[in-house]
């Protein structure tokens, strides 16, 4: 053989696709590689441009490409390519310069991916699957490789933890001392533990979380060292067990003390390794003054706090005055943020220490308030329905303590102990006779001033500031005089130096021991920061109604009389209405007609009782829509309680979160017929398994039976044979013989008992080719790949449908080619097959009763077997063609079919790289076409 024999012989057999074409692009040489995947004959290709064989996005960048060539002198790329029937063919691309007969050409092999691209999609759809079933978990999930990253979580995982994770402190469930070694570290040395409660604070100001987690190291090969752990959230059951320890705690430390001081200090004890506040304060109201003082504080260690504490316990603090003075003027329990008003005041200092978050409730018996507790914390308390009643239930304890324990004498000289509280107080506080002079002014107030104490007295207002501000001032203070009522606001006040802010005025009477007014008392301080903080909330309500306009949930806000307020877009879209045509009506309008008298009950039960038995919590219900329709529907209620009221006449607003339930609830109702059915396979694959070792033994036993039996036929010929000679000499004998010959009817069981055997034999061995059938449907190990037969695989669906096509008198005419052999996953082809069978016979049946014929075929093309299976059925209409793949659609009653068994037919074969078609006639049946790769 020459040279260039050798050559094209070399060139033809490479299995890759190799080109040869000059700088311009037009091919030289092909090889029969080549012309096979692309499906043009050699002669059609050296007449065109690479151009022509590339697909129109990837011909585009061939100037780039060969650019790239020149510089480097080889190149590699993934490309797409056209084959003559205009299919997309993924490639991997080798090129480099070659020269031939002194001409400069390109040297291009081309590798078919498209095997490679379908694996990687298929890796992404696992990764997504394993995503979504993660996501709908209520527990936190971690894993976490062997150097401690996490590599997989859940969401819930990250909105429990935070942005920090694992890698946070944890805490004992006392949440201030820290565990010895974190779980994750616990994992990774191998140690697996069920159950063990964690605490953690994800950020500063969070108010604590406790977990309840477990453990355990992953035996991966791939990553050694992995780990898993598992979080649920107990931080319910912590806090309600936290509750009971305060409560009993309270009431034993109430108990044991014999004097104020003593039960301050040892309640704060308690409340502390409760609440784990930073700081506990005791405050009792005292008579003499009408303020509160501190009876007792508690902080814990590590903070610097001592002018915040020299300073509480020093002042006295009126009603309405800081978060203590407001708990015991509104006598409810109160949170705040605190906010600094006034250099060195109270707040200021707090909030100088580190500590942002307050919460007070009143200590009262007989209904009086007799002082507050106050919780200061770097986190914030979260003021719940439980909560607040664990409160009040404190408040009366504490409350009839602080009764027994009243000062045993009462303060004199309240007049000098008044100069001495203002002057401590972080008001400015000041007081006027009846002509408007000034004879008083504590220190805070002549500072705004700008004057010395004694320069006050006798003067007026128009001494100090613009005589319309003072003008105003001057008829405030007539009103209260001639009223004798107080009087509070929230006003302007311009300062000496012409800036303006915001303060809250309290302006009361003054009375003489007859209960004459004899002057006027106002105490002011400063809401700058307050009327501030209005206008941001006034701008985040603006914000609040854009996101509920643009969220997907329908959200729907009605007042307590059940007149709805808002109706946002998404609930627009969900019940057929404009907002217009319910705003100002009833909610009832979105409740089915028979649910209407319950929704009324369940409305003023709440608002009789405020038992919040579904607040807050998810209830799966039915909405009506505007056309009448009933639709399934998931409602998260919660209740707003305007202006901080929370009486039985409070105004009180509900909001509504609403999802239509209506695609969820019709996928879970597929999902859950899914796992019957896996269950069932699962069951007919053990009962299977069950009944092959008594199959087993009853074919030896009738094996041994038709072995033996041919002897005692055998016995019975002999004796036939000799009877002259027994009939001669033992003439009793054989007329006894005759008789059990007769009785038996051992002449039928002579002609009959071998064809029983052979029948019986054939019945247990269709029973055995049964069980092989279910048990090879049930199968679930891991998928290989290996030579499949398409007519064992007919044969063993057949076996498991051979009753129902008996019994149905449906003729199965079966064609196959004697090489109808693939290269594939026996079970999920055999799952295929069954499926397409199980479709014909049910078009059958629906349709005539008799004169049913289903043909199965096989037949080789080229390297392609193609697999039809034709029925005689009813057909498929036309406009249902086009969706006999997708994913739920099916035409058949409610429990008679998912609507996904074509569908993951159809993936099946396109995994195997086949393809799956199609054709029907309405009325003249259906043919299903399979035509798979034989290699």
């Amino acid at each position: 053989m020459a040279a260039g024999d050798w050559t094209r012989a070399l060139f033809d057999a490479i299995d890759d696709a190799v080109f040869v074409h000059d700088e311009a692009g037009k091919i030289l040489e092909a090889n029969a590689a080549a012309c096979r995947r692309l499906g043009f004959s050699r002669a059609e290709l050296l007449g065109m441009n690479t151009r022509q064989i590339d697909a129109p996005e990837f011909a585009r960048e061939f100037g780039a490409r060969l650019e790239h060539q020149f510089s480097e002198g080889a190149y590699r790329c993934e490309g797409v390519h056209r084959t003559k029937d205009g299919r997309l063919l993924p490639v991997d691309i080798n090129t480099s310069f070659v020269e031939i007969e002194g001409q400069k050409v390109v040297l291009a092999v081309m590798r078919d991916i498209t095997r490679k691209k379908q694996i990687l999609e298929t890796l992404a759809q696992q990764r997504r699957l394993l995503q979504s079933v993660l996501d709908s978990m209520g527990e936190a999930i971690f894993v976490v490789d062997g150097a401690g990253n996490v590599v997989l979580e859940n969401p819930i995982a990250g909105e429990w933890l935070g942005p920090r994770g694992l890698d946070q402190p944890f805490f004992r469930a006392d949440l201030h001392t820290p565990a010895p070694e974190t779980p994750l570290a616990r994992c990774l040395r191998g140690e697996a533990f069920d159950d063990e409660t964690y605490g953690l604070r994800p950020t500063p100001e969070h108010p604590g979380l406790w977990l309840s987690m477990s453990g355990r190291l992953l035996h991966d090969l791939e990553s050694p060292g992995s780990a898993l752990l598992v979080a649920r959230d107990i931080s319910a059951q912590v806090r309600a067990q936290r509750r009971q320890a305060i409560n009993f705690g309270v009431a034993r430390a109430l108990a044991e003390s014999s004097s104020l001081p003593q039960a301050a200090r040892l309640v704060l004890e308690v409340l502390a390794e409760g609440f784990m506040p930073d700081v506990a304060v005791m405050w009792v109201v005292d008579a003499g003054s009408a303020a509160l003082r501190c009876v007792d504080l508690r902080q814990a260690p590590g903070l610097e706090l001592r002018e915040f504490a020299i300073l509480t316990r020093r002042i006295a603090l009126p009603a309405g005055a800081d978060l203590p003075g407001q708990v015991w003027d509104r006598q409810t329990p109160q949170t705040a943020e605190i906010s600094p008003q006034n250099s060195y005041d109270r707040p200021f200092l707090a909030a100088r220490a580190g500590l942002r978050y307050a919460l007070a409730f009143p200590v009262h018996a007989e209904g009086e308030v007799l002082g507050v507790m106050e919780l200061l914390a770097r986190t914030p308390y979260v003021l719940d329905a439980e909560l607040e009643s664990l409160m009040q239930a404190l408040g009366n304890q504490i409350g009839q303590a602080v009764q027994r324990f009243r000062f045993e004498t009462a303060l004199r000289d309240s007049e000098a102990l008044y100069q001495s509280l203002v002057e401590s107080l972080p008001q400015n506080i000041l007081r006027k006779d009846l002509h408007g002079r000034f004879t008083f002014g504590n220190r805070l107030f002549c500072n705004i001033l700008k004057i010395d104490p004694k320069d006050l007295l006798g003067k007026t207002d128009f001494d100090f500031f613009p005589r319309e501000l003072a003008a105003k001032y001057v008829q405030d203070d007539l009103q209260i005089l001639q009223s004798g009522k107080p009087l509070e606001i929230v006003e302007s006040h311009r300062l000496p130096d012409g800036s303006t802010i915001y303060v809250q005025v309290m302006k009361t009477p003054i009375f003489d021991a007859q209960g004459k007014v004899v002057g006027v008392q106002g105490i002011f301080w400063d809401v700058t920061a307050r009327k501030r903080a209005e206008e941001v909330l006034a701008n985040s309500e603006r914000r609040y109604r854009q996101l509920t306009e643009a969220t997907l949930d329908g959200i729907v806000l009605v007042d307590r009389l059940g007149v709805m307020l808002l109706f946002n877009p998404a609930a627009e879209k969900m019940f057929g209405y404009r907002a217009d045509e319910v705003v100002g009506k009833s909610v009832a309008m979105l409740v089915p007609d028979d649910l209407k008298g319950h929704h009324h009950d369940c409305f003023q039960r709440y608002l009789s009782t405020r038992a919040p038995k579904i607040i807050g919590i998810p209830q799966e219900l039915t909405g009506r829509r505007k056309d009448g329709s009933i639709f399934p529907v998931e409602i998260a209620l919660s209740v707003l309680a305007l202006e901080h009221d929370s009486s039985s006449d409070g105004p009180l607003q509900f909001l509504g979160a609403v999802r239509d339930l209506t695609e969820r609830n019709r996928i879970r109702t597929v999902l859950v017929q899914n796992e019957k059915l896996a269950s069932i396979g699962l069951l007919s694959a053990g009962v299977a398994h069950e009944i092959n070792n008594p199959l087993a033994f009853v074919g030896n036993n009738l094996a041994v039976l038709q072995r033996d039996t041919k002897g005692f036929l055998t016995l019975l010929d002999y004796l036939d044979q000799n009877e002259a000679l027994l009939t001669g000499a033992a003439p009793a004998f054989w007329q006894r013989y005759r008789e059990l010959y007769e009785e038996l009817d051992l002449e039928y069981l002579r002609n009959n008992i071998t064809r029983l055997f052979d029948r019986s034999r054939d019945g247990v061995d269709r029973v055995s080719r049964i069980v092989s059938s279910l048990r090879g449907m049930a199968r679930t190990d891991s998928p290989k790949r290996q030579d499949v037969g398409i007519p064992e695989l007919v044969e063993s669906s057949l076996e498991i449908l051979h009753g129902k096509y008996k019994r149905a008198g449906i003729q199965v005419v079966q064609d196959h080619d004697p090489d109808a052999k693939i290269v594939g996953v026996a079970t999920q082809i055999s799952q295929v097959v069954l499926n397409i069978l199980v479709n014909a016979f049910q078009a059958i049946e629906s349709h005539r009763k008799e004169g049913g014929e289903i043909r199965i075929s096989t037949r080789r093309v080229g390297n392609e077997l193609v697999f039809e299976v034709a029925d005689n059925g009813p057909g498929i209409p036309t406009e249902n063609l086009p969706k006999v793949f997708d994913p739920f659609f099916t035409t058949k009653d409610v429990g008679e079919g998912t609507g996904l068994g074509l569908s993951i037919s159809h993936h099946i074969i396109l995994a195997h790289g086949g393809r799956m078609e199609v054709h029907s006639q309405p009325g003249e049946g259906a043919t299903f076409r399979i035509v798979l790769p034989t290699s």
